[in-house]
């Protein structure tokens, strides 16, 4: 086995260690995790060739959701996910040192059996290169190979909002150079026209804001989507099925 790979195991093994509450083990022999949002890790074979983690079984990932099953979410279950998302990082950001996640996605993000969205994927928080990540969700001072803080996270998140809200994949058909131009010239993804509030959309622009010192934190974030969330009515059953058609939508839910 490759001792290169091998080491990026055993740096991710040594992150979800960190993640999962150290030490921590249940009575099954399990970590046990210690926030909803961020998916289980339930063991590890570290013994070549058989190198693999044992994780919780989810249901696929935001992107597959949004770009590939092309699912339709009301206002408020967008504001929802977003308050997952934020909820595992600000989890990540106020442990003693604070985790920097390096590669926040909507690949990254998974639906699980609970229905709540849980992140994944830890393999870029130990490594020392600045130029690793998904170049589409990377603040500027990574894609000019400059020092970063945990900013870098809330950037990747501004930009995640932008995919969640307005359903398009950003910097789409752009190569690593063109977004390293565009993005180091002040160009950021779309910014929602409607379904989106007001508040959060501005919270979004000043998560990608280029100056790192200027980007909210995940606590603040997560204050602005809570308030927004609560002042977001239920949709009835009838206002739904105005959008998808009654009889469709009651053959969906069993009603008929």
């Amino acid at each position: 086995v490759d001792e290169k790979l091998k080491n990026e195991y055993m740096d991710e093994l040594l992150v979800l260690s960190e993640v999962t509450g150290g030490n921590k083990v249940g009575g099954d022999g399990c970590l046990r995790q210690q926030h909803p949002n961020i998916v289980r890790f339930l063991g590890a074979c570290m013994t070549p060739p058989n190198l693999f983690f044992v994780m919780e079984l989810c249901d696929g990932s935001l992107f597959d959701l949004l770009h590939n099953h092309r699912f339709q979410y009301s206002e408020k279950q967008k504001v929802k996910m977003a308050m997952e998302v934020a909820n595992a990082m600000n989890f990540l950001h106020t442990r003693e040192p604070a985790i920097i996640h390096r590669d926040l996605k909507s690949l990254n993000l998974l639906m699980g059996q609970d229905g709540q969205l849980k992140l994944c994927d830890f393999g870029l928080v130990r490594t020392k290169n600045t130029t690793a990540g998904t170049p589409c969700y990377m603040a500027p001072e990574l894609l000019n190979n400059r020092p970063f803080s945990r900013k870098v996270d809330v950037y990747a998140y501004g930009v995640l909002l932008s995919e969640l809200f307005t359903g398009e994949i950003p910097f789409r058909g752009c190569d690593p150079q063109e977004i390293i131009s565009l993005v180091s010239r002040g160009q950021r993804p779309s910014v929602p026209t409607y379904d989106c509030p007001h508040p959060i959309r501005k919270m979004m622009q000043d998560c990608w804001h280029r100056d790192p010192g200027r980007r909210p934190e995940f606590s603040e974030i997560l204050e602005i989507l809570n308030f927004e969330y609560d002042a977001i009515p239920e949709r009835t059953h009838s206002e739904i099925a105005s959008d998808y058609g009654g009889d469709a939508l009651d053959g969906l839910m069993g009603l008929k």
